[in-house]
């Protein structure tokens, strides 16, 4: 992701702790301006929501699980949505 979006940045919007589970919602921002995969790099500013939720085994993170809003980051860059048929 890094080679794609060298000036990626992330910023914590909301963080929600409970016992032994912490989730952070997250917005990360940067410019393609390298590939992402077989998607040329377009230039294009992007904007784009995550959310992580993490499992915490005494002080340490044990498990993660994260949802990236993929679909808004594709259609951000211009790439082309579709049924495929």
């Amino acid at each position: 992701l890094r080679a794609a979006f060298p000036n990626l940045d992330y910023a914590i919007e909301d963080l929600i702790v409970s016992g032994d589970t912490v989730v952070a919602r997250v917005v990360f921002t940067g410019t393609h301006t390298g590939d992402l995969g077989t998607i040329p790099a377009t230039g294009k500013a992007v904007q784009v929501q995550e959310i992580t939720i993490f499992r915490i085994d005494g002080e340490q993170f044990s498990e993660a699980w994260t949802l990236t809003d993929q679909l808004g980051l594709l259609v951000q860059l211009g790439v082309p949505i579709g049924s495929g048929t």
